[in-house]
């Protein structure tokens, strides 16, 4: 658990050093709005989930909880890979004449 909360530790400070440099930019521009604001929303299930499960004392809303936090934790890597793929695929040349 101590290295599961120095991980959460850690993506918090990279969402937060990224929110000013990657993410406002990128949404201001509305450049990869749906996988972005998709990968925002794991990582905001992840924290509120994480929150409840610190501090929820009812064990069915835990238990539920618990489902989120897996689920939105499991599927945030490959939410992150499908929104650098998109970015890659955006930035290659397109190949047309010159």
């Amino acid at each position: 658990m101590r290295a599961h909360g120095a991980a959460a530790m850690f993506g918090l400070a990279v969402l937060g050093s990224i929110w000013t440099t990657h993410v406002m930019p990128a949404w201001q521009r509305g450049t990869h709005r749906l996988s972005g604001g998709s990968l925002f929303l794991l990582w905001a299930g992840l924290i509120l989930s994480g929150y409840g499960l610190y501090y929820l004392a009812d064990e069915t809303q835990r238990a539920t909880t618990s489902w989120i936090h897996m689920g939105c934790g499991l599927l945030l890597p490959f939410g992150l890979l499908l929104h650098v793929l998109q970015a890659m695929r955006a930035r290659r040349p397109t190949g047309g004449a010159a």
